[in-house]
């Protein structure tokens, strides 16, 4: 949300109580709040039927919030909120309009989308500062009244009096999210340096009203003229020349227009290959200047061809596809598809960084969206966000995607077809977060498991930190010297970078570390991604990834012999984790190899020392309460960071099936602050076994 910057709280007696308005001004401010916003949304000149809003315009008011919500999911919520009186019509026009086109969060709103929205205004009066101290302010909330505004510093957040009655919400823990909201610790609404404020509104509205989407007799538009995208692909093609030439090439065509773009994707198909090589640049917000985009995505096309000793000659088809316009379309498990036209809409599914765009002209967007999520990974239930946007092609299938393997397909095949086992692969993190020589390692080692030793003891499953070793060797170090290690071990971390596929097992034959090597358990990489279909044996995902090298020369400290099977995950829903789970715990009892199951995770990141031990000491007792769904809802729910929860639930899920972790044990816990003296701005790091005492 967008709001003005907190003052002092009002005393006017105009803001101080509210006068009930009858159902005809209700109306009037309703229907001037949705042509205000498809006036914007369309390019056109604002007509309101009724510029005095039935006798309200000049009302003062506190502030105006213009919610707008797509079959119950919100689609963008703006105003503003001030100490002063405003004029009713005032403060509408700049919450309606910002809602229309200025949300941060979110995209513009389509002119497609208007027949499919409901909109809500507040009108906002009543600000209180809340003056108790401590934990006696949530005494002076009231769910169903109260809104709440908080600042601190340049942190400000606002929530809406409806957000606690629409998620059920208690006062701390409405109290709780404004902080989340204001990016703040989620005690901070205790501190005194916390200024806390109460205000209430009104609220009334309902469907879009459709004397406003009707005025203009909108129609799409084209943003490129045919023949300018024509040549636009062209422009492309000279450029992608230029850098297999490595000639100084022309930064944009004079002969055709500029303008804002969401998106851009460049397909080019070699001679003698079926092969499609993408390039693309999609962006929900912010617009992209068009040229610009088109230039670096024709250099980086042409870099990529370089690297396979291409050259122009050997480009049978270049083709550009221009985005724009986005609309929202829910998730792939809802999904409301009104709006997409197969013929001139291309549809994104976006799944926390990994996105998919398809267009198809023969098919429904029902299963468009089907065979997106798909693409990206999403076979089963999952809340990937939908998309669609305005597309203009030069192909003249019609038929467009972001990734090199859908096509006209109904099946995206595994990478794990295409990516043989067997590589090796080099490390790209020594000298940062461990040392980078072999010499310093090991004295490094032998600091780090300098600690009295303890017996060694068999465990199914261990957590320990993938920070820098400074920060947390010493932590996974206490771990790993208290168990016995088998002759393989499977390491699960999250996926930190974009490149590879959501959910990567590693291809690799060989790890290598300065001064040395760890085998690999090709079996049982072999058998996880047959149990696993939507794990893929995938390089790139591993290429950059420090989550699984950062603990490899600790674990051949204390079992040389043992061999690494590497796994990083990236987002998942629950549903998601149980089946990987299953398909882990089948691995298990199948087999009749001893498999230990490494976590590599650190815990809760960017808090204060004391907030972030909180949260951290929340998610320990979850884990040890042996409930995987509960530790998966407690850290969404509470936006409690921790980077490995995927490969931990995931694995809690498979040692339950399995009824394989009666006991699980802390040994360790400490912040980033133990060792930078930093206390303001924290990550957490923990080390637990997990065993199983009826064996």
């Amino acid at each position: 949300m967008i709001f003005q910057e907190p003052g002092k709280s009002s005393a006017d007696p105009h803001l101080a109580d509210w006068v009930e308005l009858d159902d005809r001004q209700a109306m009037a401010i309703h229907e001037a709040a949705c042509e205000i916003i498809a006036s914007a949304v369309q390019d056109r000149p604002q007509q309101l039927d009724d510029p005095t809003l039935a006798g309200t315009h000049d009302r003062a008011v506190l502030g105006v919030y213009t919610s707008v919500k797509r079959r119950g999911r919100l689609r963008a919520c703006c105003g503003l909120i001030g100490s002063h009186p405003i004029p009713l019509l005032t403060a509408l026009e700049t919450a309606a309009l910002r809602s229309a086109t200025e949300d941060p969060r979110l995209p513009p709103i389509s002119p497609t989308e208007l027949p499919f929205l409901d909109i809500a205004t507040w009108l906002l009066f009543g600000l209180r500062r809340i003056t108790s101290d401590g934990d006696a302010r949530a005494n002076d909330v009231e769910i169903g009244r109260h809104g709440l505004r908080i600042y601190r510093g340049h942190h400000a957040g606002l929530l809406l009096p409806g957000v606690a009655t629409d998620y059920g919400y208690n006062a701390r823990e409405f109290l709780h999210h404004v902080c989340l909201k204001a990016g703040l610790p989620t005690t901070a609404w205790r501190e005194a340096d916390t200024q806390l404020d109460t205000f209430e509104g009104r609220v009334f509205g309902g469907p879009f009203a459709r004397s406003a989407i009707e005025r203009s007799g909108w129609q799409p538009a084209q943003i490129v003229p045919p023949e300018e995208l024509d040549r636009l692909r062209q422009f492309c093609r000279a450029t992608i020349g230029h850098a297999l030439r490595n000639t100084t090439p022309n930064y944009y065509d004079p002969a055709c227009a500029d303008g804002m773009i969401y998106g851009a994707i460049l397909s080019v198909k070699l001679l003698g290959t079926t092969e499609k090589i993408i390039e693309s640049h999609i962006s929900l917000r912010p617009a992209m200047p068009m040229q610009s985009t088109l230039f670096q995505l024709a250099q980086a096309m042409g870099r990529r061809l370089q690297e396979k000793q291409g050259r122009e000659s050997q480009i049978e088809s270049c083709e550009l596809t221009i985005l724009h316009d986005p609309a929202m379309h829910g998730t792939a498990t809802d999904c409301d598809v009104r709006g997409i036209d197969p013929c001139c809409r291309a549809v994104m599914v976006r799944f926390q960084q990994e996105m998919v765009v398809l267009m198809q002209p023969g098919s429904s967007p029902e299963k468009i969206v089907i065979h997106a999520a798909n693409a990206l990974g999403m076979t089963g239930p999952a809340d990937c966000a939908v998309y669609s946007y305005a597309a203009q092609t030069t192909d003249k299938t019609g038929s467009v995607s972001s990734i090199p393997w859908i096509g006209n397909t109904a099946q995206t095949p595994s990478i794990s077809q295409t990516m043989p086992l067997g590589s090796v692969r080099q490390p790209v993190i020594a000298g940062t977060f461990y040392p980078g020589h072999a010499e310093t390692i090991a004295l490094e080692l032998d600091r780090l498991f300098s600690e009295p030793k303890l017996p060694r003891s068999t465990y199914r499953a261990v957590l320990i930190p993938h920070a820098g070793w400074r920060y947390s060797g010493q932590i996974a170090a206490r771990v790993l010297a208290r168990v016995q290690f088998p002759d393989t071990a499977i390491i699960l971390g999250p996926k930190h970078t974009r490149e590879g596929v959501n959910w990567a097992i590693a291809p690799y034959q060989y790890w290598n570390i300065p001064g040395s090597s760890i085998e690999s358990d090709l079996e049982i990489a072999s058998s996880l991604a047959q149990r696993i279909p939507e794990w893929q044996v995938d390089g790139a995902a591993h290429e950059k990834e420090h989550c699984i090298e950062v603990q490899l020369p600790l674990i051949r400290h204390v079992a040389p012999n043992t061999r690494i099977v590497g796994v990083v995950l990236g987002m998942a829903s629950y549903e998601q984790c149980q089946r990987f789970g299953a398909g882990l715990a089948k691995l298990l009892r199948d087999t009749d190899r001893e498999i230990l199951l490494v976590i590599s995770s650190d815990m809760n990141h960017y808090a204060s020392d004391s907030e972030n031990r909180r949260l951290d000491e929340m998610v320990m007792e979850a884990i040890q309460q042996g409930d995987p769904e509960a530790v998966f809802k407690l850290c969404r729910t509470n936006a409690i960071s921790v980077c490995g929860l995927v490969p931990c639930v995931v694995v809690m899920e498979a040692l339950r099936q399995l009824n394989w972790a009666n006991r699980i044990e802390r040994v360790a816990y400490a912040t980033s602050a133990d060792v930078s003296g930093d206390s303001s701005r924290v990550v957490g790091y923990a080390g637990m076994l997990f065993s199983n005492t009826l064996q």
